[in-house]
């Protein structure tokens, strides 16, 4: 991350200690706690504090991450807290199985978001919390059933109000601004969610070129595609051979646009797993 940074021009570059208080100037006062893959973020000064959760509690061990949280709300009394409500990735949503015993419902795994954020917002203790971090639409017409699951933070802030009516939530939108002394600034006008397919739809109509642009783009890969795809499974099967062992099948990949085809993978051999064209086993 600091060499990604530093081609990027920064040049002031702070790696921040795991759990650590580092001054920023005279009054600021920032500490992040690293969980798995994600961080926290606490930044507080003399007039206000606030917590950037983002989506660390979504992803990792509530048994971990929720203590963690409370042991920074004992350092400080968060004004404002932001949490991520709703889920990032395309499991389940982009998979259909044959066997309906091998899905899982989209719906069920939003509303388990929801719940994440909730048990967030209160572990957090802020007077006021703030769902962000899973607003998005997905444009693509075969997508777009997709939009019908997601969570919005009118959902998010009716489970925290259900759950415990004492903390204020708040929904920001793109530009709004929040301090401490006026509280939200609103900029644009609150989002009418009860209107939300329409606004998407209208969106997806309105981007059709860009659209259309980018699915052409998709469809045409690299030359050596094929050897690509060969070089980053067998490092991936390098660096987890119990994957192998575990899954002991043959896959096949019928892969569209160009170069494309039909590429099997036989993870029941001990070598030369790949092979281009379908066997039928």
């Amino acid at each position: 991350m600091v060499r990604l940074l530093q081609q990027l021009g920064y040049s002031r570059i702070w790696e921040l200690p795991h759990g650590k208080e580092v001054s920023l100037g005279r009054s600021t006062q920032a500490c992040c706690l690293q969980m798995g893959n994600d961080s926290v973020l606490a930044l507080a000064d003399s007039s206000a504090s606030m917590l950037n959760v983002n989506d660390a509690l979504q992803g990792n061990d509530p048994n971990v991450t929720l203590p963690l949280v409370r042991s920074l709300r004992q350092r400080y009394r968060f004004d404002i807290a932001f949490l991520a409500f709703g889920t990032a990735g395309p499991y389940p949503k982009c998979y259909r199985f044959d066997d309906k015993r091998e899905s899982m419902d989209p719906w069920v795994k939003e509303r388990a978001m929801v719940n994440n954020f909730v048990q967030g917002a209160i572990a957090t203790g802020a007077r006021t919390v703030v769902p962000f971090a899973g607003g998005f639409a997905l444009l693509d017409e075969k997508l777009m059933w997709m939009n019908t699951a997601k969570s919005t933070p009118a959902d998010a802030l009716e489970a925290l109000r259900a759950k415990d009516p004492n903390i204020r939530g708040l929904e920001m939108n793109p530009g709004d601004a929040w301090n401490s002394q006026e509280g939200i600034i609103q900029v644009h006008p609150a989002v009418d969610w009860g209107q939300r397919l329409q606004l998407i739809r209208r969106m997806q109509q309105a981007r059709g070129g860009v659209l259309k642009q980018i699915e052409t783009e998709e469809r045409q890969g690299p030359a050596d595609l094929y050897d690509l795809f060969q070089t980053r499974l067998s490092q991936n099967l390098r660096n987890f051979p119990f994957l192998r062992r575990r899954m002991n099948c043959s896959v096949l990949f019928d892969v569209k646009g160009e170069p494309g085809g039909k590429w099997e993978v036989d993870l029941r051999r001990s070598s030369v797993y790949f092979r281009e064209g379908d066997s039928a086993d």
